[in-house]
């Protein structure tokens, strides 16, 4: 049994952290996802659903995923900022999604190593009283999951229908939607807007959101404002041109 802590012994520490101080989910609203490679596998901090927790698995909809080499766990996690930075620039660290959440994970810096300690502790005495067990008969292969569809080109597509009789519009929007993603670029100013695949140069806003957040925009389920609050909506540049089309919904 290995003594050394592993990932799993890792985010049990941080779940335990989390489970001291519940105010954190409140404090930080951000989830985050965490890809490993060599050997692959996936956890998760969700510091947005209080009271907040960590473990092993994926989230339907983190904020932010970083992706790197299992053997930078205790760089990532070791709070030397300047480490963490190096791994990025050196491309061993990869960011996806809102990209300046992920200084939130600063709020990890007061946490307590023994409890990663006790964490593994724990996994090695459960595994050596653990009676032995009979080798698991060989199961059939996992089919993995059919790609999520996106929903962003025919949402976009019925919008700029109902726009077309809208009056007053203007300007650009590109839109880069997550999970799964694409980005599609509006032009307010044609005459009816359009909806086009890719981004955009001339865009004077940026709108960065999952694929269901903007189902739920466009269908009046949820505000700019709510949408914005909950940390599921990014805005770089003119909000306004949201708001033109929230308005004209």
């Amino acid at each position: 049994v290995s003594q050394e802590p592993t990932l799993d012994d890792v985010f049990a520490g941080i779940a335990a952290f989390i489970a001291q101080q519940p105010e954190l989910a409140g404090k930080t609203a951000t989830a985050f996802q965490f890809n490993f490679k060599d050997p692959d596998s996936a956890f998760f901090i969700d510091l947005k659903t209080a009271p907040g927790n960590a473990g092993a698995g994926t989230l339907d909809k983190a904020d932010v995923t970083l992706e790197l080499p299992t053997k930078h766990l205790q760089t990532l996690f070791g709070g030397d900022m300047a480490a963490v930075q190096k791994l990025y620039f050196g491309g061993e660290l990869k960011i996806s999604g809102n990209i300046m959440a992920s200084n939130k994970l600063g709020v990890l810096k007061g946490m307590d190593p023994a409890l990663v300690t006790q964490a593994r502790d724990k996994r090695v005495k459960g595994s050596a009283t653990a009676p032995a067990a009979t080798a698991p008969a060989a199961s059939a292969p996992v089919k993995p999951a059919a790609p999520k569809a996106s929903q962003a080109g025919e949402l976009l597509a019925a919008l700029t229908q109902k726009l077309a009789e809208a009056s007053g519009l203007s300007g650009v929007v590109q839109f880069n939607v997550r999970d799964p993603e694409s980005v599609w670029t509006l032009d307010l100013s044609a005459n009816p807007p359009q909806a086009s695949s890719g981004a955009s140069n001339s865009a004077k806003a940026v709108a960065t959101l999952n694929d269901g957040a903007l189902a739920d925009l466009l269908a009046g389920k949820r505000t700019l404002r709510a949408l914005y609050q909950k940390g599921d909506l990014r805005v770089d540049g003119d909000v306004s041109l949201l708001r033109q089309i929230e308005q004209a919904l």
